[in-house]
Formats: C-alpha cells, structure tokens, sequence
C-alpha cells in the first residue's frame, strides 16, 4: 500500500474543494463587477440615445394628433355649414308657419305675407354673416331680401351665379324633387368683385304662398369660425408644465405660442424671431413635415435662450405651420437625474453583490470543509475494510465490468449498427473520392466543399442518431407542427448520396400538409423503410424507382412507399415487424429498423403501418415490388 499517495489523497479531500470554492467565488465576483460596470455604462450611454427618440416620439405623436383633429375639421367644414343652415331653416320656417296658422283665418293673405316678411328679415346668425331672403315661385321674384332690398319685387328667372348657372331656375328645379334641400353656388362678396366664392345654401318650400325660403353662407367665412374653434382648442392643450403647440400662418402671424404677448403679430417682423421663423415656414412649405433643431429660443421655465428641437407640420389648405417640441436643457437635466440614479444603483448593485458573494463564499467554505471532515473521516473508517477484501474483490470488479462494458457496448452497436452503416460508407465515399481526385489533381472547390457538406450532414446524423435511440422509449417527447414535405425532403437529403450511388431514382408526389406529431421519429420511419427499399434494389441493373406519394384521404395523412425491388418473400411478411428478425446477414442488419418503425407508428403517433406487395405500372414500365402504407390521424 502506497501510504504517501494516501496521504497526498487525504489533503487533496480536505482542503482542494476549500481552495477551489474560494476561487471560484473570486473569480464569479470579478466578473460580475465587471459586467455590471459594463452594463451600467451601456445603459446610461441608452438613456441618451433612448429619451431623446422618446422625446422626438412624442412630440411627433402630439403634432400627427393635432393635424389629424384639423384635417378632420377641415374635411367635416361643408357638413356642419349645412347643418347649421339646416337647423336655422326649421327655426325661421317655424316662425313663418307659426305667423300663417295663428292668423290664417283671421288676416288676409296680404297681411299674414307681411308679418312673415318683418318677423324673418331682421333675424341673423353665424356671427351676424346669416340671413334669410323669401322668393316668390309663382312669379320667379325675389319677395324680400335684407341684405340687398332693391331686388324685391324683380324676376329672378335669369339669375346667374359667379360661374354662369342659372341658380333660381336650378332651386325650382331642386324643390320639385323634395320640399327642402341644400344648394350651392359661388357668388362674389360685397365689395368684392374680382374673385368667385363657393357658397352654400338651405331652401325649403312654404307651400301657403309657393314661396320657398332660403339662406346662405360663404364656406370660406364659416371656416374662419371653424379655425377659431379648432384654435381654441388648441390654446388649450397643454402637456407636461409649460409644453404647448405652436401655430403660424404662412405669412407670419403667431396664432398660438406659449407667450400670449406675441398673438396675432406677425413674427417676420421681430428682429429676434425672424430667422427661425422664416426657416421654420419654409420648411413647412418644401418638407411639410419633419424635426427642426433652432437655437436661442425661450425657455418658459426660465425665459433663458436655449436650442430647441420641434416636430412641425404643414396645414396647406389653412397656411398654417403647427408644431411642438423639447428644450435641450430640460432633456439635459432629466438624463443627468437619471444617470445619477443609475449610479446609485450602481453602487447599491455592486454593495448587494459583494456582500451577498462574500456570504455565499463563507457559507460553502464552511460547507466545504465540514463535508470535507466527514469525507475524511469515512474515507478513514472504510480504509481497513478496503485493504482488506481488495484483493478478494479487485479481480470479480474487474471480471463484472469487463462484461457490463460489453454487454452495453453490444447492445448499443447491434441497436445502430443497422442506421450507422450507410451514413458511414457514404463518409468513407465521399473523403475517398476526394483523396483520389487531389492526388489525380482533379479536386476543385466546388466538389471539396460538396464533399466536406456531405460529410458533415452525415457526421451530424451519426450523432443524432444515438440520441434517436435513447430517446426512443423516453416519455419526455414533444410535439410539433410539421410540414410532411419537408421533413421527407429532409430525409431523402440525408440519403441522398447511397441512394444516388445505387443509381436510384425517387419519384415524389407530397401534397403540403403539416401535422402536429414528432418530426424526428417520423423521419426514423422514412428513413428505415428507405434503406430496405435501397437494399433490396442495390442488387438490381436497371429500373432502380423508388415512389413516395403522401396525401389527405378521409381525416388520415396515408403515405404510401413503393420500390420495384421485387417484393417481400409471403412466407416471412407477417414477421417483418416483430423485433430482431431479418433476412440480411448478421453483419449487415439486426432486424430493429422495421420494429422501431411500427413502434414509432402505432405507440407514438397513434397510426399504423402495413407492408404489402404490389404490381405498378410507372412511365409504360411494368414494376414489381415491396408497398409500405402508412396512415396517420391528422386530429
């Protein structure tokens, strides 16, 4: 007995785990300290980058909000003008009305048409810019018109409007059709004769006269309303403490802007503003929307000049600029609040760490060397009894593990044996045909890279393949959705090089369906079937077809596998699937791959698998041979 090298085993029990924990945990310290400086630095460098894209997010959101508003209001101008003139004719139609039932019976048709008249002509909305005007159907005259007096009593018949249409003959017409309508029609302002405005209109027959009563308005004077509405709504949006919305007019008037002193100037005109607003209203006009970055403008929080950096927008219809945006020193100083609770954190993290790292050490030393005192004194108690019944047991362990060693090692090999074989002559073929052609100096890359892909594919099947086996009778399996075309493509990839060899030729007709079930074992099933079909035509000189169809048929995915090898002998085809029987030298098969086949089939993906014989006919050529079909519930 070596009682040095005992002694050397003692110390290493005793104190090696003690000095490897502590240098472990030294080691697992460091790095933590470094990766958490690291990435506090990183994110302090992403708080930057990141609040100034937040920033520039959310004005740009406030802005497409605020345009989005206005171009609704734009786009809804028309209907509410005919709204409102709408509503106003059921109001001064109810008056009209209310004069004729009340005094019908009692007044002539003379005097009720008068207090009509005088009870209408004074009444006037949408700021003072609404009236009404009566005419007379019967005898195409204007009756009463407040604006315009002189035109009462004239016929009206060839009125025409800015553009040239005929627009009482066009309301006759109109309220033929219905009692009340809308109309439009472009007319020149008062004082106004050069330029044609677009005006729209509400009539509506009263019918104890044949009058119809009307009433107009200038879309362009009702969208001034409109914009002061939407302006209002505007000066009271704000955001944060002091954020805003501006808005200019193409030609410079301040329309909103924080400072209510500036409103309705025009900012072209103040020396300090004049630049920036001048670039700012030709950007909008060129880029009609974008980022604009412009310094020495006002900070409300202080008054203090500062750059700026605004989302702005063009609104064409209206000659509008709007926009909003963040000061570079508010940014500035939220980042360097942030930074300073990074670095806090920093330090709190990294305070945690060490003290939490230094106990996790103390606590395993601790741990460490106890076990390490148990560890010995065993070590020390068992010591007799080994010296003792060594030599007794040295040669029966020897003998046991020789034989646990190769039952396990055969077992295994007879278990791969069978997938192993082709992958690896199909390596062998491959790094032969590439020494030959390098010594012959024919090897090009395109055929060395091809090689060393086939190689690689093979190697990487080889070592799947070991864990296909392990896992066969694993509980622990997954499914997953898969498409069954491209897992036999996957397949006959793998077996592309022996099949091809053989001068094979595989003829698909794969519908594209995708089950639920296991890849990896369908595949397995392929792959065995495929072998015995090479097998069987290896010895073949010509007519070498395998056919692969898989289709949908009555709820099942059935795949059928033909080759024309000549068949399965009747007398064996009832014990083709029963483990460990082949018909190959014992060298060559082991009789598993079918078995597993049927067990794959009918345990885990819950289908069934059948063999049989059949005569086919393929491109004119009469074919015989071996027809596996398997079927597969789709749900």
């Amino acid at each position: 007995m070596n009682f040095h090298s005992e002694n050397q085993l003692l110390k290493i029990i005793k104190y090696l785990p003690t000095i490897f924990l502590i240098a472990i945990s030294l080691i697992i310290l460091s790095f933590l300290y470094m990766e958490n400086i690291q990435t506090f630095n990183d994110q302090k460098n992403e708080i930057h980058k990141n609040y100034i894209l937040k920033s520039k997010s959310l004005v740009k959101e406030r802005i497409d909000n605020t345009y989005n508003y206005i171009s609704h209001m734009q786009t809804t101008t028309e209907d509410e003008l005919k709204k409102s003139l709408k509503s106003e004719m059921d109001k001064a139609y109810s008056i009209a009305y209310s004069i004729y039932e009340n005094n019908k019976n009692i007044k002539s048709a003379d005097e009720i048409k008068k207090l009509i008249k005088d009870a209408i002509r004074p009444i006037r909305f949408n700021n003072g810019r609404g009236y009404f005007f009566i005419h007379d159907k019967s005898i195409f005259a204007n009756t009463m018109h407040p604006i315009m007096p002189q035109l009462e009593g004239k016929n009206s018949y060839n009125v025409k409007d800015a553009k040239g249409d005929f627009i009482i003959r066009q309301m006759h017409e109109k309220l033929k059709q219905k009692d009340e309508t809308s109309f439009e029609w472009y007319w020149y302002k008062p004082g106004d004769k050069k330029t044609q405005h677009k005006k729209i209109g509400y009539i509506r027959n009263f019918k104890p006269f044949n009058w119809f009563i009307g009433t107009g308005e200038y879309v362009k004077d009702f969208e001034k309303q409109v914009q002061e509405k939407v302006l209002k709504r505007i000066q009271t949006t704000k955001y944060d403490k002091y954020g805003y919305i501006f808005v200019i007019s193409y030609d410079g008037v301040v329309l909103n802007y924080f400072n209510n002193d500036l409103l309705n100037k025009n900012a072209l005109e103040i020396p300090n503003l004049k630049d920036q607003t001048l670039d700012i209203i030709n950007f909008a006009k060129n880029e009609k929307s974008g980022f604009v970055t412009y310094h020495k403008i006002p900070n409300p929080q202080n008054n203090v000049p500062t750059k700026k950096t605004s989302y702005i927008k063009a609104v064409d219809n209206w000659n509008w600029v709007i926009g909003t945006g963040f000061y570079e020193d508010d940014v500035n100083a939220i980042i360097d609040m942030k930074k300073k609770e990074l670095d806090q954190n920093i330090l709190n993290h990294m305070k945690n760490t060490i003290i939490i790292s230094v106990i996790l050490a103390l606590i395993l030393l601790f741990l460490s060397i106890y076990l390490a005192s148990i560890i010995n004194k065993k070590f020390l108690g068992y010591k007799k009894e080994i010296d003792q019944h060594l030599k007794d047991k040295v040669q029966q362990q020897s003998i046991l593990a020789q034989q646990a060693k190769m039952a396990a090692m055969g077992e295994m090999i007879g278990n791969i044996a069978h997938q192993w074989r082709q992958p690896l002559s199909s390596i062998t073929s491959n790094a032969t045909s590439m020494i030959v052609q390098k010594e012959m100096n024919l090897l090009e890359d395109e055929s060395l890279i091809k090689g060393l892909r086939e190689i690689n594919k093979k190697s990487q099947y080889l070592s799947t393949t070991i864990d296909d086996f392990r896992n066969f009778f694993n509980s622990n399996k997954h499914k997953s959705i898969f498409s069954i075309k491209e897992a036999i493509k996957e397949t006959l990839s793998i077996l592309d090089s022996p099949l091809k060899h053989h001068d094979i030729i595989v003829v698909e007709d794969i519908e594209n369906i995708e089950i639920e079930n296991f890849k990896n074992e369908f595949m397995q099933v392929i792959i065995n079937i495929l072998n015995n079909s090479k097998d069987a035509l290896s010895s073949k000189h010509s007519d070498k077809y395998i056919l692969i169809s898989a289709k949908k048929q009555n709820g099942e995915l059935v795949i059928k596998i033909k080759d024309s090898g000549g068949g399965i002998n009747e007398d064996i085809m009832d014990k083709i699937f029963d483990p460990y029987f082949t018909t190959k030298h014992q060298f060559q098969g082991t009789g598993i791959g079918l078995y597993m086949s049927n067990e794959i089939i009918s345990k885990h993906m819950k289908g069934n698998i059948e063999a049989s014989n059949e005569e086919f006919l393929h491109q004119n050529i009469n074919l015989y041979g071996a027809l596996f079909t398997i079927k597969i519930p789709l749900s």
